[in-house]
């Protein structure tokens, strides 16, 4: 038995810097440090080792990286392998996959690959999915826990998804990426730290693991970087910090009527830009991991229809039957086709829907690309499924653009405060799509009708079992994404405890509330209220931060938003450079006196949360 940790160092994204001339990330006099997700990684594979069975850490990056991976030395890590070559550079998540997966595959058959659910300098999520699809392992996505079978080889891995969670029985070799939840990091001693630091990395080249250089690095990488520009939200924020509080509230609730009375009711936050002249076919899958339509996915294919109009859409649907309002659904989305797949009975999962899809787009090409939504269950499926097309995919896309007949994807860049634009060397180019990016165009008045193709039912996967999975919806999720005013809690805001405060105020306004990343793990939310570069992008009219920093990772996901204020103790804090109206004040004093100062609101026609 033997454990691999796949382990990235990466730069402070709030000091990292983007070359406008190589389009790489500047590293160099930036502080690096091990990603924080694989630190997690590392921890469990450390905890859950038998004695005698090695860790060892595996990393792809330039010579300088060593002395950062060496600290995980301090930690109890048997070997380090970092993977470095000039030949590397430029690689992308399926030229990195490939040589994760040279390095994996000399492993023992018993191995388990343990790695971050994703990194801080590209929060893509697709690398895991790649190196199982490469290496024929089954992945578990957005592990929580992990327990190690007392006796025989089942071991039991929890995860989470949009849906709920699922816990899985499955043997080794498998992929298994972790989220925030699993565990807290491990830190060891300062003196054990610098010891560790000074032992030797081993350094592994292209020729030592038998690669060709053509397969890797920016010359094997299906996509690449077109462009890059800054991307910052265009605010002018104005700040109360002096005088009476009842007249601050008072100054900022007349500039955010004056907002909310321009803004119109159902007015959109920003315009999708001219339509787009790219023609072919391009494929969305509109079904959840459960084979149940996906809402956010049926708005990503009408969003594509207004973008572009001359594209045939394929909507990919893996599941039951559809119904014949679940058809129309789609036609009055804009799809023009639709392939269908049966379930059989039992457990499917993201590598027999890659399969599924694979044979569609060899048999039916060229496609332009294919949409899937940005979750575990979207991003595995689209990672396989570029894993076996040979074909690019871009993560976590945000916006769509066409060169020379080609879609090229536009993404967040430089931890949300700029935006790049992607393409790729053939088609398909696939994406993942964050959710609430594109906003759903509405039903069209006279689609024409749906050509059906029926295909044979997917094959099981015999590795692992479900065992046990929590589908409870919450219906408070959805309004998040389609409520006119939204309040946002941040680490600031008190918890639970001063919840209870807040939920008057959310009933009176009608508005919708959701959270931080750093709220959504401490408190264990459900991931559908996390707003921002790894959550929801939302676009209400207004949006209330509670006690929020204002990391740029977070402000993205409220780019769309008509207006935002900001209450916060902190005169300081980084949340009042991005935001329009800000009021520097203790939460607890500020509570009482909204209500009465923000009445205009109280005619919002969303309904209350729960």
């Amino acid at each position: 038995m033997e454990f691999r940790v796949l382990g990235k160092v990466v730069p402070r994204s709030d000091e990292s810097d983007f070359d406008p001339v190589t389009l790489r990330l500047r590293r160099e006099g930036v502080p690096q440090f091990l990603n924080p997700l694989d630190q997690r990684a590392l921890r469990i594979a450390l905890d859950l080792r038998a004695p005698a069975e090695p860790v060892r850490l595996l990393s792809l990056g330039p010579p300088g990286v060593a002395p950062v991976l060496a600290e995980s030395y301090a930690l109890g890590v048997d070997e380090i392998d970092l993977l470095s070559d000039p030949a590397f550079a430029g690689s992308d998540t399926l030229a990195t996959a490939r040589l994760i997966a040279r390095a994996v595959g000399r492993a023992p058959a018993s191995t388990i690959l343990v790695t971050g659910e994703r990194s801080t300098d590209s929060e893509t999520g697709q690398v895991p999915a790649q190196i199982a699809e490469i290496l024929g392992w089954p992945l578990f996505s957005g592990a929580r826990e992990i327990r190690r079978p007392p006796d025989g080889d089942r071991w039991e891995i929890t995860t989470d998804s949009e849906p709920g969670w699922s816990r899985y029985r499955a043997a080794p070799p498998f992929v298994v990426s972790v989220g925030e939840k699993v565990a807290p990091l491990r830190k060891a001693a300062p003196e054990e730290i610098e010891a560790a630091r000074r032992r030797p990395v081993p350094v592994h080249s292209a020729e030592a693991l038998g690669v060709d250089p053509a397969t890797v690095g920016a010359r094997g990488s299906p996509t690449r970087v077109r462009w890059w520009r800054p991307d910052a939200p265009r605010r002018s924020p104005v700040v109360l910090a002096e005088g009476p509080l009842e007249e601050r509230i008072g100054r900022a609730a007349a500039i955010l009527r004056s907002r909310w009375e321009r803004s119109g009711a159902g007015a959109p936050a920003g315009s999708p830009g001219a339509p787009l002249r790219l023609t072919g076919p391009m494929a969305v899958l509109v079904t959840d991991e459960d084979g149940h339509p996906d809402p956010e996915a049926i708005a990503m294919l009408s969003a594509l229809r207004a973008r572009a109009p001359r594209v045939e859409i394929r909507a990919l649907w893996v599941g039951a039957t559809p119904s014949t309002a679940e058809e129309e659904r789609l036609r009055r989305a804009g799809a023009d086709r639709a392939d269908h797949w049966p379930v059989p009975d039992g457990i499917w999962d993201a590598a027999g829907v890659a399969e599924a899809l694979a044979g569609l787009f060899r048999s039916s090409g060229p496609f332009l690309g294919g949409l899937f939504v940005s979750h575990p269950f979207g991003r595995a499926v689209a990672g396989r499924l570029a894993a076996r097309l040979g074909c690019g995919l871009t993560g976590d896309a945000v916006g769509l653009a066409e060169e020379e007949g080609a879609p090229v994807w536009i993404k967040p860049a430089s931890g949300g405060s700029a935006s790049a634009g992607i393409a790729a060397s053939g088609l398909p180019h696939l994406a993942t799509v964050r959710p609430g990016a594109f906003e759903d165009a509405g039903r069209r008045p006279d689609p024409g009708p749906i050509d059906w193709s029926n295909h044979a039912a997917l094959s099981t996967e015999g590795r692992y079992a479900r065992v046990a999975a929590d589908r409870t919806p919450d219906p408070a999720l959805s309004r998040l994404r389609r409520a006119e005013v939204v309040v946002v809690v941040g680490r600031g805001s008190g918890g639970p405890e001063r919840w209870t405060r807040i939920a008057p105020i959310l009933e009176r306004w009608g508005a919708a509330w959701g959270a931080t990343r750093k709220v959504v793990d401490a408190e264990r939310l459900p991931k559908g209220r996390q707003i921002g570069l790894t959550g929801v992008s939302i676009a209400p009219r207004l949006a209330v931060l509670l006690g929020v920093g204002g990391s740029s990772n977070h402000l993205i996901g409220l780019r769309r938003a008509g207006t935002l204020l900001a209450v916060n103790s902190d005169p300081a804090a980084p949340v009042f450079a991005g935001v329009d109206v800000g009021i520097v004040a203790p939460i607890e004093e500020v509570l009482p006196l909204l209500p009465g100062a923000f009445g205009f609101l109280g005619g919002a026609s969303r309904s209350p949360e729960p």
